[in-house]
C-alpha cells in the first residue's frame, strides 16, 4: 500500500464522526457468523477464522463473545478491546463486521478425505502429475466434542470441480452433476444428523484437482406443504383391490371345493359301475357255458326224436335250473342298474358347477398377480373344463344304461317264465308226436335266446373293456381337481396374508410420512453461536470450508527440469551414488 493512500484512509479515519459517548452501551438486532476454515488435502484443518457481522439497533459500545489468537476490523481502523473471550467495539449505527482468527478449534464434523490411485490409497502429496484410476472417497462423521446442534441441524453440501482435461468418464452414483464453464461440478448433500461416505471416481492423466469445497448451512427443507392425499388414495385403491382378489380367491376356493367333492363323487360311483361292469363281465362266461349245455340238450333231443322210435333217456334237472340261472342274472342285473344311481348323481353334481368366464379371468389374473407359475394355471383351468366335458360328453348315457339294464333282466325275468311253462308241457304230452314237437318249438326258441345271450355278453365284455379307461380318467380327474384345490388353498392363503399385512397400509404410510415429517422438521431450530455460547441474538451461522489444491509446485517443476538436463551418463552415475 503506498503512503499516500495510508495518509489518506487514517484522515478519513479520524474524522468520521462518532456520535456515540465513550462508555455508552450499544445494541444490535441480530448477529451473523460465517466459519471460514482452509483444510488440507486429506481434509485436516489447516486454519480457520470468523467473520462475525452486527446488524445495529443502538450505537455505543458492544460486547462480543469468541476467543481468538487474532482480531481484524473490518468495517472501520478503529481498536477491538479484547479481554480473554470478551471482545468489545463502538458502533456508530451502521453494520458491524470484525474477523477473528480461531486457534485449535474443531469443526461439528470429523472430515477425512482418502484418495486410491489403481486401488492403491495414495498420500494426495503424491498425486500431482500421476496418471491411471482415481478414487476420492470423503466420509463425514460427527465431532462429538462439539456441540450436536450443528451436526443434528445442518445441511452438508459437498463440491468437488473437475477439469475435462484432466479428468474422464467421471461416476458419483451419489452425486449431482452440473457444469460450469469448461469444468464439470459434483455436489453431494449429506442430511442433517447423517453420517456419509461419498465416492467420485475417473481416469485423470497428469492429475492436477481444484480445492473441494464444503458449505453447511440451517436445513430448511420446507415440508410443511407435503400432499399425502394423492399417495393414500393411491394405496387406499392398492389395499382396496387386494382385498377383492383375496374375495375372488376365497370364491374360487369354494367353487374349487365343490368340484372337488363333485369329481370325488363321480370318481367312487365310475369305480362302482366298473365294479359292477366286470362282476357281470366275469360271470358271462359261465353263463355262456350254461346256456350252450342247455341248447346242446334241447337239440340233442330234438334230433333224437326225429331219428330214433324211441325217446332216448333225457336229465330235465338242466332244464329246470335254467329258470332259475335267467332270474339270477335278471337280479345282477337289477342291482347294478340300482348302483347307477350313485354315478348318475356325481355327473349331475359336477354339470351343475358352472363358474362364469368373468370370475375366471380374476382368478387367472389374481393367481398371476400371487407369483403363480402359468403351467400350474394352465393345468387348473384345464382340469375344470375337462370336468365340464366329462359330463357333457357321458349325458344321459349312464341313465340311458340304466334303463336298458332294467328292460333287459325284465325280458330275462319273462324268459324264465315262459320257459318254466313250457317245461310243464311235458306232462301234457300225450304221444310222442306231441312231445317231439313241443321239443322242437322249445329248441327253436332257445336257440334264439341264445343268439341273444351272446350278443349281450359280447357286448358287456366290450363295455366293461372300455369303460375301464373311462374310469382311468375320471380317476386322473379327482386327483387333479384336488390338486387344483390344494393349490387354490396355498393361493387363498396367500392373499389372506397378502390383505392382512397391506389392509393397513394407508394408515401405517400416514403414521410414516408424518414420522419422517417430523425428523426433517427444523422449525423449532434457534440458531446458537459457534464460537462462544454467551452470544445472543443470533442470526445466521454457516460453514464454509475450502480444501488445498492438488497441483505441482515449482519445487517439483524445477526438480523435474534439473533431472531432464543431466546427461545420460549423469543419470547413469546418480544410480551408484549413496543418497545421503
Amino acid at each position: 500500500m503506498s503512503l499516500s493512500l495510508t495518509v489518506l484512509l487514517v484522515i478519513m479515519t479520524f474524522s468520521l464522526p462518532v456520535t456515540a459517548s465513550k462508555g455508552e452501551t450499544g445494541s444490535y438486532e441480530s448477529k451473523d457468523e460465517v466459519i471460514y476454515a482452509k483444510l488440507k488435502a486429506n481434509g485436516a484443518i489447516e486454519n480457520m477464522y470468523v467473520v462475525n457481522s452486527f446488524q445495529i439497533k443502538d450505537q455505543g459500545y458492544i460486547t462480543d463473545y469468541g476467543k481468538y489468537h487474532e482480531i481484524r476490523n473490518l468495517t472501520n481502523l478503529v481498536d477491538i478491546e479484547t479481554s480473554q473471550d470478551r471482545n468489545s467495539f463502538l458502533a456508530d449505527g451502521e453494520d458491524f463486521y470484525y474477523q477473528g482468527e480461531l486457534d485449535g478449534k474443531k469443526l461439528p464434523w470429523d472430515i477425512k478425505i482418502t484418495y486410491l490411485l489403481n486401488g492403491e490409497p495414495t498420500p494426495p502429496e503424491q498425486l500431482p502429475g500421476k496418471s491411471g484410476k482415481l478414487e476420492i472417497h470423503i466420509h463425514t462423521k460427527e465431532n462429538k466434542t462439539i456441540d450436536e446442534v450443528f451436526f443434528k441441524n445442518y445441511l452438508l453440501q459437498i463440491t468437488l470441480t473437475f477439469d475435462p482435461l484432466i479428468f474422464e468418464d467421471l461416476q458419483a452414483p451419489k452425486g449431482t452433476e452440473a457444469n460450469e464453464g469448461k469444468n464439470k461440478l459434483i455436489t453431494f448433500s449429506v442430511l442433517p444428523g447423517q453420517e456419509e461416505t461419498v465416492i467420485t471416481t475417473a481416469r485423470v492423466k497428469n492429475l492436477a484437482l481444484e480445492p473441494i469445497e464444503i458449505s453447511a448451512i440451517p436445513a430448511n427443507l420446507a415440508l410443511d406443504d407435503f400432499d399425502t392425499d394423492d399417495m393414500r388414495r393411491d394405496i387406499e385403491s392398492l389395499t382396496d383391490a387386494i382385498a377383492q382378489i383375496h374375495d375372488g380367491v376365497t370364491d374360487l376356493k369354494g367353487g374349487v371345493n365343490e368340484l372337488t367333492d363333485g369329481t370325488e363323487q363321480l370318481k367312487k360311483g365310475s369305480a362302482k359301475f366298473a365294479g359292477g361292469m366286470k362282476q357281470i363281465n366275469d360271470s358271462s362266461g359261465q353263463l355262456k357255458k350254461g346256456s350252450k349245455q342247455i341248447l346242446d340238450v334241447l337239440t340233442m333231443i330234438d334230433s333224437s326224436l326225429d331219428q330214433m322210435p324211441e325217446l332216448p333217456e333225457i336229465d330235465l334237472e338242466q332244464l329246470e335250473q335254467l329258470p332259475d340261472i335267467l332270474r339270477e342274472i335278471a337280479d345282477r342285473l337289477l342291482e347294478f342298474a340300482k348302483g347307477l344311481g350313485d354315478f348318475i348323481d356325481a355327473i349331475d353334481e359336477i354339470d351343475s358347477i358352472d363358474i362364469p368366464k368373468e370370475e375366471i379371468d380374476e382368478m387367472i389374473k389374481a393367481m398371476k398377480e400371487a407369483g403363480i407359475d402359468d403351467e400350474v394355471i394352465n393345468n387348473l383351468i384345464l382340469m375344470y373344463e375337462l370336468a365340464k366335458d366329462v359330463a357333457e360328453t357321458i349325458g344321459d348315457y349312464p341313465a340311458n344304461l340304466q334303463a336298458f339294464l332294467e328292460e333287459m333282466a325284465k325280458n330275462l325275468s319273462r324268459s324264465a317264465k315262459e320257459m318254466e311253462e313250457n317245461l310243464d308241457l311235458f306232462d301234457q304230452f300225450e304221444d310222442i308226436d306231441g312231445l317231439q314237437s313241443g321239443l322242437g318249438q322249445l329248441a327253436s326258441q332257445y336257440h334264439t335266446f341264445h343268439k341273444g345271450l351272446i350278443a349281450y355278453t359280447d357286448g358287456v365284455d366290450t363295455l366293461a373293456t372300455e369303460y375301464e379307461q373311462v374310469d382311468d380318467g375320471l380317476a386322473e380327474l379327482s386327483e387333479g381337481t384336488k390338486d387344483l384345490a390344494d393349490g387354490v388353498t396355498e393361493l387363498h392363503k396367500g392373499t389372506g396374508e397378502l390383505h392382512d399385512e397391506t389392509k393397513d397400509l394407508p394408515d401405517e404410510l400416514k403414521s410414516e410420512i408424518e414420522k419422517m415429517l417430523e425428523d426433517f422438521d427444523f422449525s423449532d431450530f434457534k440458531p446458537t453461536s459457534f464460537v462462544s455460547n454467551k452470544n445472543k441474538n443470533i442470526g445466521v451461522v454457516q460453514f464454509v470450508l475450502r480444501t488445498e489444491r492438488i497441483e505441482l509446485t515449482d519445487e517439483d517443476d524445477q526438480g523435474e527440469e534439473e533431472e531432464a538436463k543431466k546427461s545420460l551418463w549423469q543419470r547413469f552415475l546418480d544410480l551408484f551414488r549413496r543418497k545421503k
